[in-house]
């Protein structure tokens, strides 16, 4: 298991969101994460050294 761990570079996850405007606002403003771009309004990337978060507008029906 130690082998492993030691292999895991980068993370990447996508977060579906309900709101990505609220989303933006709390990721940038409360936990302080630096927005790299908004795309077409659905969906948005935090990148950091060692991780890349990105927030993806849930489709709504």
């Amino acid at each position: 298991m130690r082998d492993s761990a030691n292999r895991l570079k980068y993370v990447a996850p996508v977060l579906q969101v309900a709101d990505l405007e609220r989303s933006l606002t709390f990721y940038r403003d409360q936990l302080g994460f630096d927005l790299e771009f908004v795309y077409e309004g659905f969906l948005a990337r935090f990148p950091n050294a060692r991780s890349s978060t990105t927030a993806r507008a849930a489709a709504t029906l």
